[in-house]
């Protein structure tokens, strides 16, 4: 028979081993747990990323898309190279102070008429603001009042126009230029054979009525995809 001292050890060494067992299976759980931790913290952190890398790869593709439109909008709409900035910081300067105060030295090579007042078009516009390019020369000059209204007369004010929100004349070479400034390149699509939809507005190849070989350009708001200008398709400004 075992004496009582006896069975007293031995429980207690059975206490002793279940004690480190419990504890090793409460380490091992303590471990896991915090190996899982991190792989879910990991895999958190993963599916975070992910989206930020998904719209990275689709910013990339719609500024690929975007450049290939407008490459077929200058080629195929326009039928003009591009040109890139580093060749019109060769080809040209800038006005010089004397020549933007006496332009009569100057070739014209773009001329562009804005009727104004914003985007809205049921808002009430009286009066264009117009500008022009010459050749050879980066910049070009907001033209007065008074040269607005001579050209706006001399382009618009013909029997049977309808004058367009945006009315470009234009050389080749300087075309890009003027559609560049005007953000008429940017983010477009395609329509048609000679039209493209930027923004708001569409955009469209005209023939030219006169023999000066310029490009014509109109851009006209749209609204539930019919084209308005800015005030409304009839009316004509007439300029004094």
């Amino acid at each position: 028979m075992l004496d009582i001292s006896t069975l007293a050890k031995i429980g207690l060494t059975i206490f002793s081993v279940g004690g480190a067992a419990t504890g090793g299976y409460a380490a091992s759980i303590a471990l896991n747990n915090g190996v899982n931790s991190k792989r879910i913290r990991r895999e958190a952190s993963l599916e975070k990323e992910s989206p930020s890398t998904d719209k990275h790869h689709t910013d990339n593709s719609q500024d690929t898309n975007n450049e290939e439109v407008r490459k077929n909008i200058l080629s195929s709409v326009l039928e003009v190279q591009e040109i890139s900035d580093n060749e019109d910081d060769v080809l040209e300067n800038d006005l010089t102070e004397e020549e933007s105060k006496d332009i009569s030295k100057l070739t014209v090579s773009a001329q562009y008429i804005q009727k104004d007042g914003g985007t809205n078009y049921e808002e009430e516009r009286q009066w264009p603001s117009c500008k022009q390019w010459f050749k050879n020369k980066k910049s070009g000059k907001e033209m007065s009042s008074e040269e607005c209204k001579q050209l706006v007369n001399q382009k618009w004010n013909q029997d049977g126009v309808i004058q367009p929100t945006i009315w470009i004349s234009s050389d080749k070479d300087t075309v890009q230029k003027v559609l560049d400034e005007y953000g008429l390149l940017e983010n477009s699509s395609l329509i048609g054979n000679n039209k493209w939809t930027v923004g708001t507005m569409i955009c469209s190849k005209q023939e030219n009525q006169e023999s000066d070989g310029k490009l014509i350009v109109t851009c006209e708001y749209k609204v539930d995809d019919q084209l308005v200008s800015v005030e409304t398709s009839n009316t004509v400004i007439h300029q004094q």
